[in-house]
């Protein structure tokens, strides 16, 4: 899916894959990150819903 997370757009995926979610504005935050020293790096996301629950999503791509 695509979202807008502090400004930056990323290209998310959930594993295992989760249904849709609706269109709407969610809290996110940095549940893991890895950065390599030629700057690759590996990013997961927690997407927090109203009842408390999280679900995890990793970063397929960024763009402007």
């Amino acid at each position: 899916m695509d979202v807008v997370i502090d400004g930056q757009k990323y290209e998310l995926e959930a594993w295992p894959l989760y249904v849709l979610l609706p269109v709407g504005d969610y809290k996110a935050r940095l549940s893991n990150e890895k950065i390599a020293k030629n700057r690759e790096y590996s990013r997961v996301y927690e997407l927090l819903f109203a009842d408390g629950a999280t679900r995890r999503y990793t970063v397929l791509g960024e763009s402007e």
